[in-house]
């Protein structure tokens, strides 16, 4: 692909995985990690840890200042991480700002189950599926790792 900066055209490459995004522009290529991932964005962390929000109505990306466009499907990462079905995972380290929901209540797909607070923003961690909450993992105030089960969903 083309983008014009600074009066001068250059080309750029997107590869992607499941989990981290390149762009290789010239000779520079810029690495971002998926940090998380809900219905209207993605989190990307570059290689300075600094955070950056593409959202999935417009799918920009800056670098430099310069916005890319990160349109076709392909392009767009698929998922924040590997789980198992009725798992709902803490996307990062932060702290539980609250639980929405209690052991054995109904949920459906998209309700708001924990808020928490990882690197200065809040995520909202969501029902992946319709379903009965089994277990509650985690109370407003603990401090969670990456990767960890939140909530045990019945599906």
């Amino acid at each position: 692909m083309k983008k014009k900066i600074n009066n001068e055209l250059v080309e750029y490459q997107i590869h992607r995985t499941n989990s981290s995004l390149s762009i290789m522009i010239d000779d520079t290529e810029y690495k971002y990690e998926l940090v998380y991932q809900d219905e209207n964005s993605i989190v990307l962390k570059d290689s300075q840890n600094k955070l950056q929000k593409v959202f999935k109505s417009n799918h920009l990306l800056s670098i430099n200042g310069e916005s890319f466009e990160i349109t076709s499907d392909k392009y767009i990462l698929q998922g924040a991480s590997e789980h198992h079905e009725g798992e709902m995972i803490s996307p990062m380290p932060g702290k539980i700002v609250s639980v929405l929901v209690n052991k054995g209540q109904e949920v459906k797909r998209g309700d708001k189950l924990v808020i928490m607070e990882a690197m200065k923003m809040e995520h909202t961690i969501l029902a992946s599926e319709d379903g009965i909450v089994q277990e509650v993992f985690c109370r407003p105030g603990d401090q969670v790792d990456g990767g960890v089960e939140l909530i045990g969903l019945k599906v």
